[in-house]
C-alpha cells in the first residue's frame, strides 16, 4: 500500500544522500523535516511535545517510522560534519530514540520502531556527533549490551552432498528454516 511507497522513497533518498555525501546538503533542508516528522508518526506525546514511548503499534506505522529513522540517520551521516547541518536534527532524533528504547526494555512492550533500527540509527548519529554524543551513551549502551547478550536463534548442522544446491525449506511446526 501507500506505506510501502513511502518506505521505498525513504530508501531511495537515503541511497542518493549516501552517494552524494556533502553534495546532498543543498537538498537537506527540504528532506530532513519530513523524515523527522515521519519518525514520530502515530506516537503519543506529553504536554511538552516529548515522545512518551507509547503510540500506534500497527505494522504499517512501525514500518513507516522505522524506514524514516533509518533514512534520516543515513542522510545525516551522508552530509556529516557539513557546517554542523545535522547536529540539531541528530539531537531531535535522539530525543525520539531514547524513550522508545526505554519503553522497549521490558520484554512485553510492543515495538514502536524495531530496536535494531533504533540502535543502527543511534550508531550513525554517534558517528556524526562524535564527542557530542557522549551524553546519550548512558541511556543507549545498556540496550546495546542487552542486545549483545541475546542468544542467536541460529543453529548450524552438517549437511551432506545430497542437499547441495537445494532450495531452503521452512518447517511450520518448529519455525526452523533449513538451507
Amino acid at each position: 500500500g501507500n506505506v510501502d511507497v513511502f518506505i521505498r522513497a525513504f530508501a531511495a533518498v537515503a541511497c542518493l544522500a549516501d552517494v552524494a555525501e556533502e553534495e546532498f546538503s543543498g537538498f537537506y533542508p527540504s528532506i530532513m523535516p519530513g523524515l523527522i516528522e515521519c519518525t514520530g508518526y502515530g506516537l503519543d506525546r506529553d504536554a511538552n511535545g516529548n515522545i512518551t514511548g507509547r503510540g500506534s503499534t500497527s505494522d504499517e506505522a512501525v514500518a513507516l517510522r522505522g524506514g524514516a529513522i533509518e533514512s534520516a540517520s543515513i542522510v545525516g551521516q551522508a552530509v556529516g560534519q557539513c557546517d554542523g547541518l545535522f547536529h540539531p536534527d541528530a539531537e531531535k532524533l535522539m530525543q525520539l530514540i531514547l524513550p522508545l528504547l526505554d519503553a522497549q526494555a521490558s520484554s512485553d512492550a510492543a515495538a514502536l520502531i524495531a530496536q535494531d533500527q533504533l540502535l543502527a540509527a543511534s550508531a550513525r548519529i554517534a558517528c556524526v556527533m562524535k564527542a557530542a554524543y557522549a551524553p546519550f551513551l548512558p541511556r543507549v549502551l545498556p540496550h546495546i549490551l542487552r542486545k549483545a547478550k541475546e542468544e542467536a536463534d541460529v543453529s548450524i548442522t552438517d549437511g551432506d552432498e545430497s542437499t547441495v544446491g537445494q532450495e531452503s525449506e521452512f518447517d511450520d511446526e518448529t519455525g526452523m528454516e533449513s538451507i
